[in-house]
């Protein structure tokens, strides 16, 4: 994976250990490093920023839009990880410890937004939680799902209009299925920053998307 500005590559290798599935096992662990690459000097060796090791192993590899920082992603409920090129150093924690994904569209281009925040997903054990965080300045706000758990939310941003994680808007979407009547019923929110979040009263959806768009053409 390369860069916006073509700076940096990021590699991947997997060393898979010897051995079969012959006995049963469904999975073997491997070891997963990256590396990390200068373009403008490729004869140098490359940088290790992470290994890992796991069954599942990593899901993708994306660059903010600055190319100061990198996300390494997983599959499973391990947090993304994050690095700073600038340094070589892993972010400061700054997520509690609960399953973390990307917003509803994240899937396609990482959970960036803006040039060094990141939107995630966490799903804690009293509810789910949408998380903004500016990596290079450390700005921070966090806003619980109006409907506890069980119950999940799907969060979307506003990509086009993003200025800092205190002003960024958001909506929640929430679906929950009655088994004694057999229906789904609906509900979402939209809000900005750390304000009150206001009821979409009949929306089953809502996305900051055009109307029409589809990510991946």
């Amino acid at each position: 994976t390369f860069s916006p500005d073509g700076k940096w590559l990021v590699t991947r290798s997997v060393d898979c250990p010897p051995g079969t599935l012959a006995d049963g096992a469904a999975t073997i662990d491997t070891d997963f490093t990256f590396q990390l690459f200068d373009t403008s000097d490729l004869d140098t060796p490359g940088r290790r920023v992470f290994t890992g090791v796991g069954a599942a192993g990593f899901d993708r590899v994306t660059f903010s839009p600055d190319s100061r920082f990198v996300a390494l992603s997983t599959f499973g409920e391990t947090p993304y990880q994050f690095v700073d090129l600038a340094d070589g150093e892993p972010v400061a924690p700054f997520l509690d410890d609960c399953p973390t994904a990307g917003t509803k569209w994240s899937r396609f281009i990482g959970p960036w937004i803006g040039q060094s925040s990141v939107a995630l997903r966490l799903a804690c054990e009293g509810g789910d939680r949408l998380v903004v965080h500016d990596l290079a300045t450390s700005e921070h706000i966090e806003v619980d799902s109006p409907a506890a758990a069980p119950f999940s939310t799907s969060f979307d941003v506003d990509f086009a209009h993003y200025d800092r994680p205190a002003n960024v808007w958001f909506t929640m979407c929430v679906s929950a299925f009655d088994a004694g009547t057999s229906t789904q019923s609906f509900e979402c929110w939209i809000g900005q920053g750390g304000g009150p979040v206001v009821e979409l009263p009949g929306s089953g959806e809502a996305s900051f998307l055009p109307l029409g768009f589809t990510y991946g053409g």
